[in-house]
């Protein structure tokens, strides 16, 4: 689902962005004159727990937690993207 492919009735969505080392999200309101990012939260999760998928999923939780309790994000609808593995060059 693009950002442009959400509902038309939800004015402020919270885009999350679960990755193997970082978690991301956004608060994106949608009653101004085009789409604009009102509020964003990025924390990285330790590397080396890649190869330890439960332990990586209770970091990501932890993280997500932490972003929501310290951004400021008001709305309570959400999309996510849940990241594959992060392939290192």
């Amino acid at each position: 689902m693009a950002w442009f492919d959400i509902p038309k009735n939800l004015p402020q969505v919270l885009g999350i962005d679960l990755r193997a080392c970082a978690v991301k999200a956004i608060e994106i309101d949608f009653t101004l004159a085009k789409p604009t990012i009102t509020r964003w939260g990025r924390t990285e999760v330790a590397p080396d727990l890649m190869d330890d998928p439960a332990r990586r999923e209770a970091e990501q939780g932890k993280a997500l937690a932490k972003i929501i309790n310290t951004s400021g994000f008001t709305t309570r609808s959400a999309v996510i993207v849940i990241g594959g593995p992060q392939h290192r060059l």
